[in-house]
């Protein structure tokens, strides 16, 4: 697919115009619910990140992972639901890193324990997939406790990013 190409290449506008227009045939053939529009929406929202549209990718996130979530509660072969729950997985990664982003913690930190419940069903506590997103999970919780104004000591965010690394481990 040329837009993944362009992604790719860091050629964020194009890629967003050649999705776009991806994503309108796609629900056209297959409507606006279905898994694959969500894959194409995913990738608009790292187009609108890039491009600086923290916003609109938040926004374009969610509706990603709203499709996603539905379509696993669907009846559907498993390998394909396997598909969609890493699709998932990874969605709620980007959506929880933009939340992380934009300071809202809390949101961020639900997003990524639902990820890493998806992630530890699939692959297991021991993957690297699961393993980053416990990572994640353990900074953005030590970012809430340590983002206020007399609390920006790194040390103190490296010490509780491993206090709750190792808590979230065991």
């Amino acid at each position: 697919m040329v837009a993944i190409t362009m992604l790719a290449l860091k050629d964020y506008d194009g890629a967003q115009i050649k999705l776009e227009k991806v994503l309108r045939l796609t629900r056209k053939k297959h409507g606006y619910n279905d898994e694959r529009v969500a894959v194409v929406l995913n990738n608009i929202a790292l187009c609108h990140y890039e491009l600086g549209g923290l916003l609109t990718s938040l926004k374009t996130f969610e509706e990603t992972v709203e499709i996603l979530r539905d379509a696993t509660k669907r009846p559907i072969e498993a390998t394909i639901l396997i598909q969609i729950t890493i699709m998932l997985g990874r969605s709620l990664n980007n959506l929880a890193y933009i939340r992380c982003k934009r300071k809202e913690y809390a949101e961020a930190i639900v997003a990524l324990e639902e990820a890493l419940k998806f992630q530890r069903r699939i692959f297991g506590d021991s993957h690297v997939v699961a393993k980053n997103t416990v990572e994640s999970l353990a900074v953005c919780m030590a970012k809430a406790n340590c983002d206020n104004e007399e609390n920006k000591d790194k040390v103190k965010l490296d010490h509780m990013t491993e206090m709750y690394m190792e808590m979230l481990v065991s």
